[in-house]
């Protein structure tokens, strides 16, 4: 299933030291943590920080949230009902004379 999701990141929270040179350009790895069955007050479904390294993580370095996520379009933003079985017929109401053959 493809979903439509908008990222806003407010740059002044952003970490410069964690910019890094590519070939192409200046670079910054982030992490969204999304949540498409929930929403927030303001209708966000998540928000992002900048990726740590595992022994950032491991000795408990933390980074402020720096955006947030939102879901726009193709997940389970309402949810859906079951399927509705067809009544059964009774047959006990059926005659013979009834069926056409």
């Amino acid at each position: 299933m493809k979903q439509t999701i908008a990222i806003k990141i407010d740059a002044t929270k952003l970490d410069k030291q964690r910019f890094f040179k590519g070939k192409k350009g200046t670079y910054i790895d982030l992490v969204a943590f999304v949540d498409l069955d929930q929403s927030d007050q303001y209708g966000n479904n998540g928000f992002i920080k900048q990726q740590l390294s595992q022994e950032e993580r491991q000795s408990g370095v933390d980074v402020p949230i720096c955006g947030n996520v939102k879901l726009l379009s193709g997940g389970r933003k309402y949810e859906r009902s079951a399927p509705q079985s067809a009544p059964q017929a009774d047959f006990d109401d059926f005659d013979d004379a009834d069926i056409p053959f």
